[in-house]
C-alpha cells in the first residue's frame, strides 16, 4: 500500500516546514520515526485482522441461495459472504479495526497537513528572495496536494464508515 508513504511524506513535511522555527509542534527526527512507526503500525494490524475475519458467513449457502444474490452464485466463481443484510458476523472486527485506524490517523494527518500549510502561509509573507518565495510556493502546492489525498482517503471513508 503507498499510505504508509503518504504518512511518511505528510510528517517528514512537516518536519521540514517547522525545522528552524521554535514551538510545541516541532518534532524532532526521532519523534518523526516514533510517529510515523506508530501510525504504519496501526495499518499493519489491520492486514493480520482481515485475513482471520474475512471468512464466509456460517450460513453463506442458505444466503446465495436468496432471491438478492442467486443470479451471482449462478454466474459461476467464488462469492464470498461475510454475512446477511445488516448483520456481520465475523467481518464486524475488521470494520471496527478499519474506523479506529482511520479515526487515529486522520486527525493526525490532516492536523500536520493543515499546520504546514498555515506555516508555509506565514513565511510567505516575511520573504524578501523571489528564489526562496518559489520554493515556498512549491511546498505550499505539495502540501495542498498531499492534504487532498489524505481528505480522499482517510476523511471520505472515515465519514463513509460513520454513515
Amino acid at each position: 500500500s503507498c499510505l504508509p508513504c503518504l504518512v511518511y511524506l505528510i510528517v517528514r513535511l512537516h518536519g521540514m516546514v517547522l525545522q528552524e522555527m521554535p514551538g510545541r509542534w516541532r518534532l524532532s527526527k526521532r519523534q518523526q520515526l516514533f510517529v510515523v512507526c506508530v501510525l504504519i503500525f496501526i495499518e499493519v494490524v489491520n492486514m493480520p485482522l482481515f485475513a482471520l475475519h474475512a471468512t464466509n458467513s456460517r450460513k453463506a449457502e442458505k444466503i446465495a441461495q436468496s432471491e438478492d444474490l442467486a443470479w451471482m452464485a449462478e454466474r459461476g466463481g467464488v462469492l464470498l459472504i461475510f454475512g446477511d443484510f445488516g448483520q456481520p458476523e465475523q467481518v464486524i472486527h475488521v470494520l471496527v479495526s478499519l474506523g479506529v485506524t482511520l479515526a487515529v490517523h486522520t486527525p493526525v494527518m490532516v492536523g500536520l497537513s493543515l499546520h504546514s500549510i498555515s506555516t508555509i502561509r506565514e513565511r510567505r509573507k516575511t520573504v524578501m528572495s523571489s528564489r526562496t518565495l518559489r520554493m515556498l510556493n512549491q511546498m505550499l502546492e505539495i502540501s495542498y496536494s498531499q492534504l487532498k489525498v489524505t481528505i480522499l482517503n482517510r476523511v471520505v471513508p472515515l465519514l463513509a464508515f460513520l454513515i
